[in-house]
């Protein structure tokens, strides 16, 4: 069972040290990956056509990036209250009997996750979440963690993976954006001394995937959240990837705004910091109808809402796109997702792709570890991080939003004034009628 301790002064910086010493090895299994499947946001009780999708393409592990399943309780709409064990436990056990899953797990060798606020426990949740110590124990159940897994025996879901011999080899550190989230930061300084040692050990991987269940790069989310929301932390991240003097490139995965994304930005590394987004596996925002609680058009809506968003950071060029339109460049994909990371050790290349329901490529971007030639073509930019963007692309953002949503309401206020004034004049007609007869 994971513990929580709640330590001050010195006993505080001690359990740090030795959190940090203990866990820091990240687990190495000498096989060569070369494909790597990843996606977040799955309801137990929707059907769940992409599990096939994702076998189909044959990927040597699954990742799990949060909200595996919704084990907050939704008590009005909008509202979720916290769950406790037993309704995580419930949720869990229905998605792991579903036959698409069982195909899953029968036919994919690895299947390793972290998670995010609905599989924590709390819609949004973080270090104030009373039960915390127990969902992750459920989680660990879920997910497979072996008894003696590290992860059982301290608090925290995050964990690292380290995959092939030197020369083609990844790691796979995945960030618990929940557990010692508070108003000070994201991952809470156990959790930052973990993670600056596993950089330093694998510093000679070939590629450093890194998974957190939020987005990071997004400066302008309207709702979700994001890494932006803590732009200290957010800062801190970039400067441990700079000082950390990896060999091969950083790759960011996340998940949780229910639709896919590939963003890139100039953080000050050898090579631009890339982060593909896949997100949801059972509902996404340009979904028509998927979304029980939303009216028919919504779907439509969205999609809209996002094209006329400000410019995010991403890739202004890409090898293919599937999408409603295409807006200033925009990677993004709104129908169910799943993501994928494929390596062709040969050409030294790396490609980052959304796959919609069928399985087919919805975007992608190939980079190659050649620093010099990272994108492949000299037309391929990314923007240097910009807090003053960020923070004004934010507002503006919020400001679209809004006026969206005033259109709505105005344009439903129209409708009920229409017929209000159709089903009067009926009204009166039919009077005359009567007073003729």
């Amino acid at each position: 069972m994971p513990f929580d301790l709640n330590l001050n002064g010195m006993g505080s910086r001690l359990f740090i040290l030795l959190n940090a010493v203990v866990a820091s090895s990240s687990v190495h299994d000498p096989k060569v990956v070369s494909h790597i499947s990843f996606g977040s946001c799955n309801m137990h009780d929707r059907r769940q056509p992409l599990w096939s999708s994702i076998v189909a393409t044959k990927p040597d592990m699954f990742i799990w990036l949060g909200d595996a399943v919704y084990g907050d309780t939704a008590v009005a709409p909008g509202v979720r209250r916290p769950a406790v064990s037993s309704d995580l436990e419930e949720k869990y056990a229905a998605q792991k009997a579903k036959p698409e899953y069982q195909h899953l797990l029968a036919n994919v060798p690895r299947i390793y996750g972290v998670w995010d606020d609905h599989d924590f426990g709390k819609n949004n949740g973080g270090a104030e979440y009373s039960e915390r110590s127990s969902s992750q124990s459920v989680f660990l159940d879920f997910i497979g963690d072996a008894p003696d897994s590290p992860r059982r025996s301290r608090p925290g879901t995050y964990s690292a993976h380290t995959f092939g011999p030197k020369g083609k080899r990844v790691t796979l550190i995945l960030l618990d954006v929940r557990y010692f989230r508070d108003g000070g930061g994201v991952l809470g300084e156990a959790q930052w001394a973990w993670f600056e040692k596993v950089l330093r050990e694998r510093a000679d991987s070939n590629l450093v995937l890194i998974g957190s269940g939020i987005q990071v790069l997004a400066p302008d989310r309207v709702v979700a959240e994001s890494w932006n929301q803590h732009p200290q932390e957010r800062a801190r991240l970039f400067d441990t990837l700079r000082n950390a003097n990896l060999a091969g490139v950083p790759v960011l995965l996340s998940g949780d705004v229910h639709f896919a994304e590939l963003s890139c930005i100039d953080a000050g590394l050898d090579t631009p910091l890339l982060e593909l987004t896949s997100s949801g596996l059972t509902h996404g925002w340009g979904e028509v109808g998927e979304f029980r609680f939303l009216p028919y058009p919504v779907g439509y809506l969205a999609r809209l809402l996002m094209a006329t968003l400000p410019g995010r950071y991403q890739l202004d060029t890409i090898e293919h796109q599937q999408n409603i339109s295409r807006v200033h460049g925009a990677n993004f994909f709104t129908r169910i997702n799943f993501g994928s990371v494929k390596i062709d050790w040969d050409s030294q290349s790396v490609g980052l792709a959304a796959h919609n329901a069928d399985g087919e490529i919805a975007f992608n971007h190939t980079f190659f570890f050649n620093k010099s030639n990272f994108h492949g073509s000299s037309f391929v930019k990314c923007n240097e991080a910009n807090r003053v963007f960020e923070v004004a692309s934010g507002y503006a953002a919020k400001a679209i939003a809004m006026i969206f949503v005033g259109i709505i309401l105005l344009d439903l206020c129209l409708l009920v004034a229409l017929l209000h004034s159709t089903l009067q004049s009926f009204c009166c007609k039919e009077t005359e009628k009567v007073k003729k007869l």
